[in-house]
C-alpha cells in the first residue's frame, strides 16, 4: 500500500523497521510504480521509499537542476528520516539524482550503506554548459521509450510523425501506447504531453558531480540496451557508461542485467537485478 510520507516521498513498503531502508528515485518519464516488481522480487521485509518527480506537467519543460532536486530530497530524509543509514537506488535519469543526493549526504557527514545506479547515461563532461534538442529528437525517444516499454518495435517511423502537426502527433503516440498496454485506455493524449515535456527536461538537463563520491556503488547495465539514434544520447555501450561514471565514482562496480533500459526493472529481469542488489546489501 502506497502511503504518502512527504509531497515528494511516499512509502511503497513498510517492512521490517529493524531493515535499513531503501529509497528509490524513478526515470523523468516515470513514477514509483516503475519498481513493484522490483519490491515484490525483494520481498515484504524490506522498507521501501520512493521519491516522486513532481515537476512535469502539460506546460513545463524546462531543463531540471539536479542539485537542486538532490538538496531537497536530503532535506527530506534528514527530517523524516534523521538516524540514517540510507540505501539508495536510481534508474535512469533518477540515476543522476541518485548520484547527487549521495553526494550531498556525504557532505552533510549522513551515512549512506549502500547506492546503486540502474541503466544511467553517466553525467556530462564538466564542458558541457546546456544541452538543446529538438520536437523531432524528443518523438524519437519517446518512440524508443514506447519500444522499450513493449519489447518490440512498433512500426511507427518518426518520418511521417515529423509531418504532422504536434498536437496530431501526440494523438498518434497515444493511439500506440493505449495499443500496446504502455498506457490506460482512459488517459488522454494530453498524457502524451506531459511524457513528452519530462522527456524535453531530461534531454536538455545538465548534470556534472559537484565532487566525487567516496563509497561504493553498483552500476547495474541493461543487457539488451539500444544504442539510441538520438544524438542527445551521448553513451549507449556498457563500455561507455562504466567509463563515464568512474570519473565520479572511483569505486564503482558494474554487473550486466537481462533486459532493456526499460524492462531491468520488470519481471522475470528484475530478479538477477535484486540477486544483484541483494549480494551488495548482504541479503539472503
Amino acid at each position: 500500500m502506497i502511503e504518502m510520507v512527504h509531497s515528494q516521498l511516499v512509502t511503497l513498503q513498510r517492512g521490517n523497521h529493524e531493515n535499513i531502508p531503501v529509497f528509490c528515485v524513478p526515470g523523468a518519464a516515470a513514477t514509483v510504480a516503475s519498481f513493484i516488481d522490483f519490491i515484490n522480487s525483494l520481498g515484504p521485509a524490506v522498507p521501501i521509499h520512493g521519491f516522486q518527480l513532481s515537476f512535469y506537467d502539460e506546460k513545463n519543460k524546462d531543463p531540471l537542476s539536479i542539485y537542486d532536486i538532490a538538496q531537497d530530497y536530503a532535506d527530506v530524509l534528514q527530517k523524516e528520516f534523521p538516524s540514517g543509514p540510507y540505501r539508495i537506488v536510481g534508474h535512469s535519469l533518477g540515476g543522476w539524482i541518485a548520484s547527487a543526493l549521495s553526494i550531498e549526504l556525504q557532505q552533510r557527514g549522513l551515512t549512506l550503506d549502500s547506492v546503486i545506479i540502474v541503466d544511467s547515461d553517466p553525467p556530462d563532461d564538466a564542458s558541457t554548459v546546456s544541452k538543446l534538442c529538438d520536437t523531432n529528437e524528443i518523438i524519437l525517444s519517446l518512440v524508443e521509450l514506447i519500444e522499450d516499454s513493449c519489447g518490440h518495435e512498433i512500426g511507427l517511423e518518426v518520418s511521417s510523425l515529423e509531418k504532422l502537426p504536434l498536437d496530431e502527433q501526440f494523438g498518434t503516440l497515444w493511439k500506440y501506447m493505449v495499443r500496446y498496454g504502455v498506457i490506460p485506455g482512459r488517459s488522454t493524449p494530453k498524457f502524451v504531453q506531459v511524457i513528452f515535456n519530462a522527456l524535453s527536461s531530461a534531454m536538455m538537463t545538465v548534470y556534472t558531480p559537484k565532487a566525487i563520491y567516496e563509497g561504493e556503488v553498483l552500476l547495474a547495465i541493461g543487457h539488451e540496451r539500444r544504442v539510441s539514434r538520438s544524438p542527445s544520447h551521448h553513451a549507449n555501450t556498457a563500455k561507455q557508461l562504466v567509463t563515464g561514471w568512474q570519473t565520479y565514482i572511483p569505486k564503482l562496480r558494474d554487473v550486466t542485467i537481462p533486459g532493456n533500459h526499460v524492462s531491468v526493472l520488470r519481471h522475470p529481469n528484475v530478479n538477477e537485478l535484486v540477486y544483484q542488489v541483494k549480494k551488495v546489501w548482504g541479503m539472503p
